[in-house]
């Protein structure tokens, strides 16, 4: 009776152990490759010069890259990141994004006039991405949702 038995056991507890497997392991997003454009602008921008923004949505920066003449702008998943944009008076400036100690995202500028001699007409800008939970605040203001 007992070799009966047994074949009935293994299966039984074949399909216990199988109903107990635990869930399978959520899958990583995939790395998200950091943003980072720098350009001139001939032509009237549409943000103002000398305060950065933040963006969080695909629209707004679908919207962006068309008026600035952006092709094949590169993807940005805004649930995890967002991007701070930048824009210098004239072109005689170099910007650069800093976090501080305290999760604020600044720009930094550096005068080049001094290596121009003259203003070249237009507007620098910078586009750069940030992950959501690696900054607090952007020029004092929270980041988009």
């Amino acid at each position: 009776m007992l070799p009966r038995l047994l074949p009935l056991v293994v299966c039984l507890s074949v399909a216990v152990a199988i109903q107990a497997a635990p869930a399978p392991l959520p899958r990583p997003e995939p790395a998200q490759p950091e943003v980072l454009l720098r350009g001139f602008l001939r032509q009237e921008t549409v943000l103002p010069a000398g305060e950065p923004v933040a963006i969080g949505n695909h629209a707004d920066y679908q919207a962006l890259a068309r008026a600035w003449g952006i092709q094949a702008p590169p993807r940005v998943n805004f649930r995890t990141h967002f991007l701070a944009v930048h824009v210098t008076g004239p072109f005689v400036h170099v910007v650069r994004f800093e976090v501080d100690g305290s999760g604020d995202v600044r720009p930094v500028t550096q005068s080049t006039a001094h290596m121009l001699g003259y203003e070249v007409a237009g507007h620098r800008i910078l586009i750069q991405s940030f992950r959501r939970s690696a900054v607090k605040t952007v020029k004092g203001l929270p980041p988009p949702k």
